[in-house]
């Protein structure tokens, strides 16, 4: 084999670098293989050394993203427990905000959202504001901190409220013929993603602040809960078909998804996602499924008893919080 086959070789291996972890390992380390295999005698000190250094550094590349974020599934380890009555979905503004619905059981019963400056006034119930509204579930933020109230039952619509740094203004809500719209999630150009639960669909709206303009993706069937997205990605929970599926947004201001994988977590509730971990609640269960968003797959998951949570959100730094609504307590989550 002479030298050009060589570096054919390290080159093929090397541009599949994106293929699953325990795929990546094995290119990378056979690239390596090769290439000592066929080195001349007089400088196999001095290559060696340097291969070594170069496999080293490839298979640090192979298990991580662009990011440099490990692509390995997570560990959950509950840390604490704070005191909090009733609590059910969970968002994290950029800044460090916190809001937390209170669902207090029974269809169309008056509920609120607590708003927290960041997660020390959280664990000292020192609230920013409370806003009343109707059998909240999901919240959410969205890049200058407005906020997002799904209020399931009776209104059937998403509250909107606008930001002025410390309080917030209610602007409108958003009423198209939603059957209980669960949850809610932002994307990174402020677009608002909504699970319309009882019609089986998501509804994306570009500009959520000010129009009702939005496209439609249908065939999710009943039952879908949870919703999180990441760039071109998107994660919808099914709670009646027990799954989590995986779809690809396409280009444009309509709602087109292409489906790119599926996972089966059993009543599966809530997600969310941070860089390459994924969180998938199951309330029924009192378990948590956590997922790699590198390989996203059956064979590549871990669950955790941890109690019957709801709404779950990632604080800055990777810790998760989760809303045990059972138990009236929000947990913190070591996930790593």
């Amino acid at each position: 084999m002479g030298l050009p086959s060589v570096f054919y070789l390290i080159k093929s291996d090397v541009g599949r670098i994106s293929f699953s972890n325990k795929d990546r390992s094995y290119k990378v380390m056979r690239a390596v293989f090769f290439l000592t295999l066929i080195l001349p005698e007089q400088n196999v000190p001095i290559m060696k050394r340097t291969l070594l250094y170069f496999g080293i550094a490839l298979l640090a590349v192979a298990c991580a993203n662009d990011d440099g974020e490990s692509c390995s599934v997570p560990v959950a380890t509950e840390k604490n427990a704070t005191p909090f009555t009733n609590g059910c979905g969970m968002a994290v503004s950029k800044s460090g905000r916190i809001a937390i619905t209170v669902y207090n059981g029974g269809y169309g019963q008056p509920g609120a959202v607590h708003v927290y400056k960041d997660y020390d006034a959280l664990l000292i119930d020192d609230r920013q504001t409370s806003l009343v509204v109707t059998a909240p579930e999901a919240v959410a933020f969205d890049s200058q901190e407005n906020l997002y109230v799904a209020e399931t039952e009776a209104v059937a619509g998403v509250k909107v409220y606008q930001s002025n740094d410390y309080y917030f203004v209610l602007n409108r809500t958003i009423q198209i013929g939603f059957n209980n719209p669960r949850g809610l999630a932002i994307d990174d150009q402020d677009r608002l993603y909504v699970c319309d639960d009882g019609n089986g669909r998501v509804v994306l709206f570009n500009n959520p602040l000010t129009s009702d303009e939005h496209g439609i993706a249908q065939g999710f069937g009943g039952g879908i809960k949870g919703i999180a997205v990441k760039g071109d990605r998107l994660y919808v929970t099914n709670y009646g078909l027990n799954r989590v599926s995986q779809f690809r947004i396409t280009p444009g201001d309509e709602m087109a998804v292409v489906g790119t994988g599926e996972a089966t977590v059993e009543k599966a509730t809530d997600i969310s996602l941070s860089s390459n971990k994924i969180v998938v609640t199951s309330f029924d269960t009192g378990k948590m499924t956590l997922f790699s968003d590198c390989d996203f797959s059956n064979e590549n998951k871990k669950e955790f008893s941890l109690g019957s949570c709801f709404g779950t959100a990632f604080l800055k730094g990777g810790k998760l919080l989760g809303a045990f609504y059972n138990e009236d307590v929000i947990k913190e989550i070591a996930v790593k």
